[in-house]
Parts: C-alpha cells; sequence; structure tokens
C-alpha cells in the first residue's frame, strides 16, 4: 500500500509549484526543491482588496439633515395652504347654502306673481274703472266711477305689483319702526298657502312679499325671529346670548285673509256704489310689525335690490313708438338701457294717476301717460332683476362689533361703513345700476367695498322673466 504526503509549504505559506513538462510522482520528496520555481514572497493585501465600513462624518449628517429639514417645511406649507383652502372653500359652500335656497326659494315664488288683467273701460276722465272694486278716489278728489260713459278699453286689474325702496313703500303701507335695508317688492302669486284650519284649492291667491330686515334672534313673544325658544331663559345656563342680524324677510300671507280686494278707506258715494282712495292698505293688514305673516327665509342678508325692467330690443322699440309721438320720457337714453319703466328702481302696477312715495312713474304727468298705459298699468314687468348681498356668520358679527355699537344697532346706518361699501347714493338711479362705457357702477363699487373690508360674502344675481307678463298684448 503506497503512503501520500501532503505538499510541503514553503516559509512563506506557497505550496511548490509542479514541474513544466515533466512527469513527477504523487508523492514527491519534501526536501526536494523545484528547480525551475522562485520562491515569492508573500504580500499582505492593500486598501483597496479588503472592503471597509466607512460612517458619514459631522458635516455630512449635518448637511442631510439640513435639506431634510427643508423639504419637511416646504412639503409642511403645502399641506397647510391645501388646508387653508380646502377649509375656507367648505366654509364659504356652507355658509352660503341656505342663503342660495332662500334666493331660490324667492325668485321661484316671484316667477308666479300674477295680476290676472283683463281689458276694461275707462271713465269720461280716461282712468280705468275696476269691475270689482268699482270706485277708487285719486289724490285729485275725482273718482273713477262705473256710471260714467266709457272711453275706451285698456288694461285692468284688481291684483297689485309694488316694487321700491323698502322703507318708502312700507312706510307707505303703515308699517313703520321696521329696520330694512335696501328693496322691497310685494305681489299676489297662486301658491295656495293656507292655515291650518281650511284647506284650499292649490291655486289660490296668496299675498307674497320679500325685503330685509335688521332684528333680534329671540322668541316671537319679542317679536324676534323665533330661533331662540321661550324656555331657554329656564335652562340653568341661562338663555343664550340674543344676535342681531340682518335677515331676508318672506311675507305669506293665508289665501282666506288676503285683503287685496278689500279697502279700509271706504267713502260715501252718491251713487251708492263704494269709493276707494288709492293706498297700500292691502300692505298694512299683513301686519308685519308682529310677526303675524312673515318668517325669516335667510339670515345674514346684506341688501336686496329689485329692478323691473323691459328686455332691450322691447325697451328699444317702445322708445322709438314713444319718440314718434312726441311723448319720449327725458330720464332715458338709448346709450344706458334698462330704466325705462322704473328709472328709479320703483314700480307700481296701480300708478294710473297715483302712486307710492318714490315711484318715478305714473299717469299725472301728460308726457308719462302714454308709456305708463303701454307698458305699466296694471301689468307686471317682463323683467325683474334680482340681486342679493349675503355674508357669512363671523363677517356680520364683525360688522356688529365694528359698525353696530353694543350689537343691537343696524350697521349699514353707520355713516363710515356706509362709505366703506360705496352704499351712499347707491342702487337710486337704475342706468348706474352696472358699469357702462368705463364707468364704474353701483354693483361693482359695492364689490369693491366689500372686498376692502376683507368680508367673506356672495352676491346672487339674476334677470328673472315673469311669465304673467303681458306686454305686447
Amino acid at each position: 500500500m503506497s503512503s501520500f504526503s501532503l505538499p510541503e509549504f514553503n516559509k512563506f505559506g506557497v505550496p511548490p509549484a509542479p514541474l513544466t513538462g515533466e512527469h513527477h510522482s504523487e508523492s514527491p520528496s519534501a526536501n526536494t526543491p523545484s528547480p525551475n520555481v522562485e520562491p515569492q514572497p508573500m504580500t499582505s493585501p492593500g486598501p483597496s482588496s479588503i472592503p471597509q465600513n466607512r460612517g458619514f462624518s459631522l458635516i455630512e449628517l449635518l448637511v442631510s439633515m439640513a435639506v431634510f429639514a427643508i423639504i419637511m417645511l416646504l412639503l409642511f406649507q403645502t399641506i397647510s395652504s391645501s388646508s387653508a383652502l380646502w377649509t375656507r372653500t367648505t366654509g364659504k359652500v356652507q355658509a352660503f347654502q341656505s342663503a342660495r335656497a332662500a334666493f331660490e326659494a324667492m325668485t321661484r315664488n316671484l316667477s308666479q306673481a300674477t295680476l290676472q288683467n283683463y281689458y276694461g273701460y275707462t271713465d269720461s276722465s280716461g282712468n280705468p274703472v275696476p269691475l270689482i272694486n268699482p270706485s277708487f278716489k285719486l289724490s285729485s278728489g275725482n273718482e273713477l266711477r262705473r256710471n260714467q260713459v266709457p272711453t275706451k278699453y285698456l288694461r285692468s286689474s284688481e291684483l297689485h305689483f309694488v316694487a321700491g325702496k323698502a322703507d318708502a313703500l312700507l312706510a307707505e303701507a303703515g308699517e313703520s319702526g321696521l329696520e330694512t335695508s335696501g328693496d322691497a317688492v310685494f305681489f299676489q302669486a297662486p301658491i295656495g298657502f293656507s292655515s291650518d284650519t281650511y284647506q284650499l284649492h292649490p291655486s289660490m291667491l296668496n299675498v307674497c312679499g320679500y325685503y330685509v330686515q335688521f332684528e333680534r334672534d329671540d322668541d316671537n313673544a319679542g317679536q324676534g325671529t323665533g330661533a331662540i325658544p321661550s324656555f331657554a331663559s329656564s335652562l340653568p345656563s341661562g338663555a343664550p346670548k340674543t344676535t342681531y342680524r340682518y335677515r331676508l324677510m318672506e311675507v305669506l300671507q293665508p289665501a282666506v285673509e288676503n285683503g287685496i280686494y278689500q279697502s279700509t278707506n271706504q267713502e260715501a258715494d252718491p251713487d251708492g256704489l263704494p269709493l276707494f282712495n288709492y293706498d297700500l292698505d292691502w300692505i298694512k293688514k299683513l301686519n308685519l310689525n308682529n310677526r303675524t305673516n312673515r318668517h325669516v327665509l335667510g339670515d345674514n342678508i346684506l341688501l336686496l335690490v329689485f329692478l323691473p325692467k323691459l328686455a332691450a330690443e322691447d325697451e328699444k322699440v317702445v322708445f322709438d313708438e314713444l319718440q314718434s309721438a312726441g311723448a319720449a320720457p327725458a330720464w332715458f337714453s338709448a346709450a344706458s338701457p334698462g330704466n325705462l319703466i322704473a328709472p328709479a328702481f320703483a314700480y307700481d302696477s296701480r300708478s294710473w294717476e297715483d302712486s307710492y312715495t318714490g315711484s318715478a312713474v305714473n299717469r299725472s304727468s301728460t308726457a308719462n301717460r302714454n308709456l305708463v298705459e303701454k307698458v305699466i298699468m296694471n301689468r307686471l314687468p317682463p323683467i325683474l332683476e334680482v340681486i342679493m348681498v349675503a355674508i357669512d356668520d363671523r363677517s356680520a358679527q364683525r360688522l356688529a362689533e365694528e359698525y353696530g355699537g353694543n350689537g343691537s344697532s343696524p350697521p349699514l346706518q353707520n355713516a363710515a361703513l356706509r362709505s366703506k361699501m360705496n352704499l351712499n347714493g347707491a342702487f337710486t338711479s337704475a342706468d348706474k345700476l352696472h358699469d357702462r362705457n368705463g364707468v364704474q357702477g353701483d354693483l361693482s363699487k359695492l364689490e369693491a367695498g366689500l372686498d376692502s373690508l376683507s368680508l367673506n360674502y356672495r352676491i346672487f344675481h339674476t334677470e328673472l322673466r315673469l311669465p304673467g307678463a303681458s306686454y305686447g298684448e
């Protein structure tokens, strides 16, 4: 049995290399050096051949931390601004949801306004004689008497549509002490609203109206909005604090109480027929001071504006006809359309000879007679431009604190606030409502004033076509 021995390593730990081209035994002698191989010294591995675990220096760590902090700061600012924008947008949507709902409800009822007019006849003085209320007594003392000889046919109606400045309109109706803002409108519409006692046809006539009033939100016993129930005063924490706000009021009188066909100013007539003074007693019967027929439709409504008008093309046709007849109104200009029938934002469908205080167009002037008979008397305005300005509750609280004294005074009566909002003399002339010929209109000035006060506001604006209007027939 042959023996096997491991090759012997030299002092450098390298085994002897085999001889080239020579046969050698499997068990070479351990002491026989290889004549052709020079021993190679063993070298230690260099720094590039052995991997080293090298750490970050302090400077590198500081730079990386600074870069990371800048990235996080930019990310935080982006998220913060996005969150703030989302909050503001959501707040605006939520704050004005109720205002939009109120605006839509108001315009929906306004679109149902009617006069149910018909062709009646005039008396010997040329004044229309209603068939139901046979005689009206005008300011001049003349009576519209049915027993006189008819002279011609004109549009007639026992119903009434009236719009204009809320304070003047309600004062004429005998409703004093109401802190109002902007315009008001009162009309009749087949809404079919009734009290719980009666079940009426859904198309029965109701007296309707809209205006803005500054009032408190306590219980109804105090003639407030009813937002705070009367039992709240007995709570352990006490009654909630009463706040004052501008609110959009909706007037809706039950059909069975409709006073449009009645008048309190009846006088004796030698012919046995009742005489009626021109009045707005049907509005006075609404008893608005004690909230009998009104309720809050929207909170934080600063201003309401109504502009009755004709369509631009119809306005031009009417003006050309009046001009051909030598009866063109002096206030109208083709360069500033939109103010033919309501130059002062006032409209009265009963403007035969009288009209309520503030109405610029009535039939007492011979120059206006043709215009009134053609497109105003006993007619609805074909178009009603409606503008409503709403603010959120935080803005309302700011106005109350800064311009409302102790919060119970109407801020819009503050001269400084009215000046900042550009309300002095605004919304009194229809031709100045919108921007025209490079001149800023009242509406744009109001927006600029609201922006300067940094108020969160929304302006709702529409041109409402009244289907019940009979112009062109």
